[in-house]
């Protein structure tokens, strides 16, 4: 449920900080079209960080996959910063 929550509450943070930007500088209001990869992005994220919480999956699941989603809680960042660039969003 969670993981569903994050797409939408990035979503609506973006919504909200575009009406402040335009607000601010007097310009009228633009139609809000997002790119798609942030919303995923915070997804995969918030996936692989509920992932690597001990006690979430059984030991034998971790047994098997801990080291994965251990090197995917700590490499996470990094992959999707690079896709950043790869889907062309600017660095900010």
């Amino acid at each position: 449920m969670f993981a569903g929550l994050t797409p939408l509450l990035f979503l609506a943070l973006a919504y909200l900080k575009q009406r402040e930007d335009e607000a601010g500088s007097g310009r009228p209001p633009a139609p809000f079209r997002p790119h798609w990869w942030p919303p995923v992005a915070a997804f995969i994220a918030f996936l692989v960080w509920a992932l690597s919480i001990q006690g979430l999956l059984d030991a034998a699941t971790m047994k098997g996959w801990g080291g994965l989603i251990a090197f995917g809680a700590l490499s996470v960042s990094t992959v999707l910063s690079l896709v950043d660039r790869l889907v062309g969003l600017p660095r900010s």
